[in-house]
């Protein structure tokens, strides 16, 4: 089970990937699961390996930290640490989407994929894995959004748009300093 998380988290990589390149998604979809199969990461973790992932979820709560792996192919600069960490303001859910009755080698496969082999896909190649494979977030483990879809996320995650910014300050006692911003709208709830 330790390899299918990675694939979350793996998985997790192509929506940005999707994002910048535009892959379509799917609409919202509505599914219910027993409280017994809406596990802890933990618990995931202790199920058998090769357990069927589509009949679980995993729920993580606030303050759960959730790493997220950086990387950058420049010859100009590169990432000074490998990671940063998002803390769970509010508790989340995931669930995965794969093919039943899997064969050895689709097993193999899915367990030796890295997070730099999504960087290797071209558009064809990534739609090709998404449709066989999905990861869906929630925030009530009721209503599910592919991770490939701007607007489905948006609806599950309440989320109306947001803001980026980038800027670069100097000084003499600092140097040169970067900074990222971002800020996140969200949607009325009712």
């Amino acid at each position: 089970m330790r390899n299918r998380m990675k694939f979350y988290c793996i998985a997790a990589l192509c929506v940005l990937f999707s994002v910048l390149t535009g892959c379509a998604g799917h609409d919202v979809i509505t599914r219910t699961f027993p409280q017994e199969k809406i596990l802890s990461l933990e618990e995931v973790q202790a199920l058998p390996k090769r357990s069927d992932p589509n009949q679980y979820v995993i729920a993580l709560q606030k303050g759960d930290v959730i790493p997220i792996l950086l990387h950058i192919d420049s010859d100009l600069v590169h990432f000074g640490q490998d990671h940063i960490d998002l803390v769970l303001k509010e508790p989340l859910y995931f669930r995965v989407q794969v093919p039943q009755n899997m064969t050895e080698a689709e097993w193999k496969r899915l367990e030796e994929l890295e997070s730099s082999d999504f960087a290797k896909m071209d558009k064809q190649e990534m739609e090709a894995f998404l449709e066989h494979y999905m990861l869906y977030v929630s925030r009530d483990a009721l209503h599910w959004a592919p991770l490939n879809s701007i607007d489905a996320c948006k609806e599950v995650l309440h989320i109306k748009g947001g803001e980026f910014s980038v800027g670069l300050t100097t000084s003499s006692a600092s140097g040169v300093k970067a900074s990222i911003f971002l800020k996140i709208h969200p949607t009325e709830t009712q």
